[in-house]
């Protein structure tokens, strides 16, 4: 559990899944000590999601895109890593300086310091360090501010601070203990409302989040005589707001893996999620799970059946858990389909992070959702893809819609929506150093009760070109987002439609010195100031810009 992920810019590799294809061109470093920023609430969204290269039992990595969540799993390789498309997240979208291609971290370099400043007036500052000591300690640091104020727009502003830290005691041939703790502060604006005949000072329009985490887990690192990996840990946090709304989150877990013949795993996990809401009125969420499941891994197919136990207020539920997969030629040509369901908790901390404009006095709940799907993948000579079909029937499903006593905030409302959706996805690097991907997701909602998924997007596209040259000193990139416009009710109390994003950026990086790189990122080229929420106007074009030190 971590609040940033800045520690990767001083420890491990990660795998990007698909980050997409458009003939822009983008930025980036070839050390892992790049500096990646963090969001500034506008248009750009990178999508692209980073995930750990230990992986599970070669399980799909699951689109989601009806269930509000923020994976927080950390989880070993056992098997192989497949391809899977990038996880694209229905989030708001923002402008930020794109986060730079990285490569395996150079020893000579265990920290980096980033600054910059940008238009309209955001002044950017990060840095991390990491400690080693051979192959039995490692343990990482960073902090980060990124703030901004548009005074063309009265109160549109923003700032995140944070603080990460990370360290992990490996005892050599036996396991790994690790822990984390870090802190972030999200200030954001309610600068929703009539610009024209309405005026807030900035206290009128506040609301900050502190955020505090902890957590920590065990891991074996090697083979034992029973031939069982585990992992078990907890994470904890505390969460409040601007108006003394406070929500603490506790999490323990415990997977064990069995393997037989080396090759097919029986995999059971068990934990139980606490949350505790409390605002004019108190509520907890307690979540208890165990998730047994077998897969058999053949010359040319590989099948999954499990069952996922979950229990919560309403009682027990029996969710699926299934998948298959034939390779028709080898890693060129697999399809595959599934029958999936799990949980996602509704808590207070995930609804902010989706919208940080809802109201504090919220309805936490838990969602369930089963998902039937199918699709096809493969890879081969330097591309690779995957398209994937399905039906999501989700229990509880987080909406939005403006309060009618706050017009400048959302009230969160539910209902069981039936969705169904495509996505697509496809990665190729034509020479070395010039790589294109894109990712496509479209889903269609069909809500039980409401007229329609209020604010949920229903198109999503990112198209992503990289080129390095110049013996990797100089890093081009470019991106292009497009999105639906979302639905919403007017001050007439009609359905009515918010206008779509197209969003193009161009970012490049270029190492003036052994130790020093400029960079300059172009965000929102074409302007765009849609409404993602109704009354919040994003940024537009923005520029930041700056140096980076490694040492």
């Amino acid at each position: 559990m971590q609040i940033i992920n800045m520690n990767n810019h001083v420890i491990s590799m990660h795998i990007r899944p698909i980050t997409i294809l458009l003939v822009v061109c983008g930025l980036g470093t070839s050390t892992l000590l790049s500096g990646q920023t963090d969001d500034l609430p506008t248009e750009a969204v990178e999508i692209v999601k980073n995930f750990d290269a230990r992986l599970d039992d070669a399980e799909k990595v699951g689109i989601s895109p009806a269930i509000l969540e923020v994976d927080t799993s950390v989880q070993r390789q056992t098997y192989y890593v497949e391809t899977a498309p990038a996880r694209l997240d229905y989030d708001a979208p923002r402008l930020r300086p794109l986060a730079f291609k990285r490569e395996q971290l150079q020893e000579q370099y265990n920290g980096f310091v980033k600054a910059g400043y940008g238009i309209p007036a955001s002044p950017y500052v990060e840095g991390g360090y990491a400690f080693r000591q051979e192959d039995r300690f490692d343990a990482h640091i960073g902090l980060l501010h990124h703030s901004a104020n548009n005074k063309k727009l009265e109160n549109q502003r923003f700032a995140t601070t944070a603080f990460d830290m990370d360290g992990n005691i490996h005892l050599p041939d036996r396991f790994t203990l690790h822990a984390d703790v870090g802190f972030k502060q999200d200030i954001v604006s309610f600068y929703g409302y009539d610009h024209s005949d309405t005026s807030f000072n900035e206290a009128a329009t506040k609301q900050r989040f502190n955020r505090f985490a902890l957590g920590g887990e065990i891991f074996n690192t090697s083979v034992n005589a029973y031939n069982v990996d585990y992992n078990v840990g907890a994470d904890f946090y505390s969460l409040t707001d601007f108006f003394d709304s406070g929500e603490t989150g506790f999490d323990i877990h415990l997977e064990l893996t069995k393997w037989f013949a080396d090759s097919h795993p029986l995999k059971i996990e068990i934990g139980n999620e606490l949350t505790a809401f409390s605002d004019t009125i108190s509520k907890n969420l307690n979540t208890f799970y165990i998730k047994p499941a077998f897969t058999f891994h053949g010359d040319a197919f590989r099948f999954r059946a499990g069952l996922n136990l979950v229990s919560v207020e309403g009682g027990m539920k029996v969710l699926p858990n299934i998948e298959g997969l034939l390779s028709l030629a080898g890693n060129a040509l697999a399809i595959y389909a599934g029958w999936n369901g799990d949980y996602h908790q509704n808590s207070f901390d995930h609804l902010r992070q989706y919208n940080p404009f809802i109201v504090s006095e919220i309805d936490p709940r838990v969602s369930i959702y089963r998902d039937i799907y199918g699709g096809v993948k493969g890879a081969a000579q330097g591309w690779n893809y995957q398209a994937q079909a399905g039906f999501k029937k989700t229990e509880d499903l987080a909406l939005f819609l403006t309060d009618t006593k706050d017009t400048r905030r959302f009230r969160v409302l539910y209902d069981t929506v039936n969705i169904i959706y495509l996505s697509a996805s496809a990665g190729i690097e034509l020479w070395p150093g010039l790589e294109f991907s894109g990712t496509l997701l479209q889903n269609f909602y069909d809500p039980q009760n409401e007229e329609s998924a209020w604010h949920l997007p229903g198109l999503e596209t990112f198209l992503s070109a990289r080129y390095t040259l110049l013996d990797k000193r100089l890093l081009l990139r470019g991106d292009g987002y497009l999105a639906s416009g979302v639905t919403y009710r007017n001050e007439s109390d009609d359905k009515d439609r918010l206008g779509s994003l197209l969003d193009l950026s161009f970012g490049a990086h270029y190492q003036v010195i052994e130790h020093a790189w400029v960079w300059l990122q172009l965000n929102n080229l074409n302007n765009n100031k849609r409404e993602r929420w109704v009354r919040y106007p994003t940024y537009g074009i923005n520029v930041l810009g700056g140096v980076l030190l490694r040492f």
